[in-house]
């Protein structure tokens, strides 16, 4: 063989044997030296699986009025955080949110068993913007409660061609 081919294949040989001591170091240095950072890492891996409503198009009739549409809900959640009581800020909002038309007798009951457990739970369905406006502005810092966007189905016609776009109720055992 020629001293020329001989010399390349010799440096082929060699790249070759150097990327495969490169890559054997990096395993070992994974596998080795890094272990427990990436046992660690991979242990607090999780799966949160969520669903996620998309808003429903408009229906319109043949003269452009509206005969369905989504609107926007705004619900509000409690989120505990394990502590074995509540605070006295915590109080302080059970207390605004008891006030409310709609809100749960039993508000109190639900809220103090999630901040235990560490779950969330329900408060208010569907709230104003109002109230809303004044829990960002007092509450903002108060991490337990969050307010989810919902969309609803909504027929500013009422009843008007139900017949025909169909509507989703309680089915009742009548």
């Amino acid at each position: 063989m020629p001293e020329a081919l001989l010399k390349k294949l010799y440096l082929l040989c060699t790249s070759y044997g150097v990327l495969v001591v490169l890559l054997i170091l990096r395993l070992l240095h994974l596998q080795v030296l890094q272990h427990t950072k990436l046992s660690t890492l991979g242990q607090q891996n999780m799966l949160r699986i969520q669903k996620q409503s998309a808003p429903r198009g408009n229906i319109l009739d043949c003269k452009g009025q509206l005969l369905a549409t989504s609107r926007p809900c705004m619900d509000v959640y409690w989120e505990g955080g394990g502590a074995l009581g509540l605070s006295t800020l915590q109080h302080e909002v059970l207390a605004l949110l008891a006030k409310v038309p709609g809100a749960a007798s039993d508000m109190l009951v639900q809220v103090t068993r999630a901040e235990r457990l560490g779950h969330r739970t329900i408060i208010l369905r569907d709230i104003n913007f109002s109230l809303l406006a004044k829990l960002q502005e007092r509450y903002s810092k108060l991490r337990n409660l969050l307010v989810k966007t919902r969309h609803e189905r909504f027929y500013p016609a009422r009843m008007l061609a139900a017949h025909v776009l169909g509507s989703v109720g309680i089915v009742s055992g009548e």
